[in-house]
Parts: structure tokens; sequence; C-alpha cells
């Protein structure tokens, strides 16, 4: 064999050999990607706990840009959350016809008073400090401005599920609550409200008057207003919310149980029932 026909079978050699480096290093490229995606959570799994956002509403213009913000379970800002059966802690928030509401949001949110100590912010990995008290009075509206008192006095079980309009949990819970309802697994004498909030027009299932009513919310629904001075939701801030959906139950004027998140039909069953039953 000649030294020409030897070089030509090497450089053959080395042509033949790039495609195959080529084609490893796109497979390590490929391999890589997949693992990236599987430490980082790459998945689209719905999550059973929809956390809380800013809590101010959607604005059309600015609602206030005035302060610091206060600490959730403090109407006051200055440290003290009263105790149970204060009744000296009032707001009442006119947020119905507030000049500084957004047009977007008039009719939806409305005008809402609270009465009492506030309920701390819900821990679901801490115990619960508002096991015990009092829960604060509550009037609120519903979308035809029927006036609604949820009262501590109120005798029995008493249920308040604090509803976000774009929160798939809370679509799934009120479709899982209205079941409970429907098959007569509820205590007979319960009390039940939705409490809507978290009210943004440019989010899923706007309005909220109209969802729930399209999801077969079997109970009253009112709507929560707008605390100005702290830019919280009002009634939301009052008793504690941390994450939607929200559920405060207390029985004769007495907070018993309080959880987020979604529970499912037979899941809130033993719940109100250990609670209650």
């Amino acid at each position: 064999m000649t030294k020409t026909t030897r070089d030509q079978e090497m450089s053959g050699s080395r042509r033949s050999s790039t495609p195959l480096v080529l084609g490893v290093v796109v497979v390590l490229v490929i391999v890589a990607a997949v693992v990236t995606i599987a430490l980082t959570g790459g998945d689209d799994e719905e999550p059973t706990v929809a956390t809380v956002p800013p809590t101010s509403p959607a604005e059309d213009p600015p609602l206030d840009d005035t302060g610091d913000e206060v600490d959730n379970g403090d109407p006051t800002g200055n440290g003290d959350l009263g105790t149970v059966g204060d009744d000296d802690l009032l707001l009442t928030t006119g947020s119905g016809t507030d000049e500084r509401l957004p047009p977007s949001l008039r009719g939806e949110a409305r005008d809402v008073e609270i009465e009492g100590a506030w309920l701390p912010r819900f821990d679901p990995e801490a115990p619960d400090p508002a096991i015990g008290m009092r829960p604060p009075l509550l009037v609120a509206e519903d979308a035809n401005g029927s006036v609604y008192t949820i009262s501590p006095d109120i005798a029995g079980p008493v249920m308040l599920v604090f509803l976000a309009h774009w929160c798939p949990v809370c679509d799934d819970e009120i479709a899982h609550i209205a079941e409970l309802e429907r098959d007569g697994r509820l205590p007979d004498d319960m009390t039940v409200f939705g409490v809507l909030t978290a009210i943004e027009p440019g989010r899923p299932n706007f309005p909220p008057s109209r969802w729930v009513v399209d999801r077969g919310w079997p109970f009253p629904a009112v709507a929560d207003g707008v605390d100005f001075d702290n830019e919280q939701w009002a009634a939301a801030n009052s008793f504690g919310l941390s994450a939607y959906p929200y559920v405060v139950l207390s029985d004769d004027g007495i907070v018993v149980d309080r959880w987020s998140g979604g529970l499912g039909v037979d899941g809130l069953a033993a719940r109100i029932d250990a609670a209650v039953g």
C-alpha cells in the first residue's frame, strides 16, 4: 500500500468519526436538559393551597400610597392584638362608595364593618393561637345589597369560607361544600357564609358574585371591603387569612378550628365533625 493510500484512509477515518462525536455531544446535552427539568420541578401539578399574593386590591389608579404595612392581625398599628371579648376595635371601610375604589371593583367590593379583636394570621405549621378566641363581628353585604351580621352570638357552629374567584382550589372547594350540603353531611344547626375576597378584575371568574352562583354555592356569599388605611382586604385580614381557600369554624362564639387549602368532600366532613360534631 502506498503512502498516499494510507493517508487517504486515515483522513477518511477521521471524517467518519466526526458524526459519532457530534452525536455523543447532542445526547449529553439532551440528558443535561432532562436532569435540569427534573431538579427544578418542571411538572404542572396544581397545588392544593393558593398562597396569598399582595393583598391590596387590583388597582385602576393606585388605591393608596401612604404608609408602612401594618401587621396582619393589628388594625390599630400599635402592636396590640386585643384580648378575647374586646369590643372596642372597630373598622368601617366605606369601600362600597369610597372614591378611592377603582371603578372596576365597584359593586363587587362593598362596605364592611368589623368589630372586636382580630384573629392572628393563620400558620398551618404552628399551634393555632386563635383556638378559644372570640371571632370579630362582621357586617357585610351580598351582591344584591342584602346586609348580613355574622356575629359570635349566633348559636351553634358557624363556618366562614373565604374564597378568591381566580383560585382553582377555591373553585373545587365550592363544589365540595355544595355536595356536603346536598347530601345532608353538614350539621343541621350549622350556619355557613362565603366571603368573596382578593377581587381582581383581570383574573379568571370575574366577577365573583356571578362565579359563586354559576358554581352552585348554596349559602349567602358576602363581599369583602377594602381597608384603605392598611391596603388590605378588610374581612380576610381581620380573620387572619394567609392562603386560599381559608375556613374559620366557630361554635357558640368561640373559634374551634381554622384551615387553608382544599380538603375535598370527605376531608371537609371529617374536619367539621371533629370540631363540632
